[in-house]
């Protein structure tokens, strides 16, 4: 299901495939927030700024338009391997049902990554399979590309950044006034003191106060943290996390 805040999402086709292991997993250790969904929700306004398309091989002919529409009205995605190349029954095609929106056609010889505007937005095609090759080998390389291709379809306009091991999964929900930032540390032998956190404010809003909730704190469960804004964005420091933190940021 989704996660209010969220605005990132991989598309999936049910079951859990290496391709959606290895994104998954590359997004987690890159800190970026993301949501999975599936093909019904792709025919919706799901409200995702980018759709990631591990090597989604099968789509039908309705997804890909809609996927089409959502790039041409300002959103973005980042593809892989062969996706759309066959359609919902396992048919091949003559050529990706999304090439228009790649700018890129199957078996057209590329260097590397492709990227290409369509509309008000933006593709970014990365042939092979990086998220796979991260899955299997932990190649610095292959995170690189992945990281490289969401800054682009992000236009580096990231919802958080934070300078956290790659032990740390984070979560990020939002309310109306609230913004709150779940972070677990899977390895405590590596716990990490003032981790620096950028984030954007919402649209017509200004920060209230930042506050992070433990467990583990031996002085009470909350502490208030100083933050400080700069154009549209905020930026604290989250001293300490051994296992599981929330920071609460409320808006005015």
């Amino acid at each position: 299901g989704r996660l209010v805040g969220s605005e990132m999402c991989i598309r999936d086709r049910g079951g859990v495939p290496q391709s959606i292991q290895g994104m998954a997993q590359a997004l987690a250790e890159l800190h970026i927030p993301f949501n999975v969904v599936v093909d019904r929700q792709i025919l919706e306004d799901h409200g995702y700024r980018v759709v990631v398309l591990p090597n989604v091989a099968c789509m039908s002919d309705e997804e890909a338009e809609a996927i089409a529409k959502f790039v041409e009205a300002g959103g973005a995605i980042m593809a892989t391997g062969v996706t759309s190349l066959y359609d919902e029954k396992y048919r091949i095609r003559d050529d990706f049902a999304l090439s228009r929106v790649f700018g890129h056609h199957h078996g057209q010889g590329t260097a590397g990554t492709v990227t290409n505007e369509v509309g008000s937005g933006r593709s970014v095609y990365l042939p092979g399979e990086p998220e796979e090759e991260f899955w299997h080998e932990a190649w610095p390389a292959s995170l690189q590309r992945i990281e490289d291709a969401i800054d682009h379809a992000l236009q580096g306009d990231h919802q958080l950044k934070i300078d956290a091991p790659n032990t740390t999964v984070i979560n990020v929900a939002e309310k109306v006034d609230t913004t709150l930032i779940h972070l677990i540390n899977y390895d405590a032998k590596l716990s990490a003191q003032d981790m620096a956190v950028e984030l954007r404010k919402p649209k017509g809003k200004s920060l209230g106060q930042v506050t992070v909730m433990s467990p583990d704190f031996s002085s009470g469960t909350t502490e208030r943290i100083e933050a400080t804004e700069s154009g549209g964005r905020v930026g604290f420091a989250v001293p300490h996390l051994r296992l599981y933190n929330v920071v609460v940021v409320e808006w005015a």
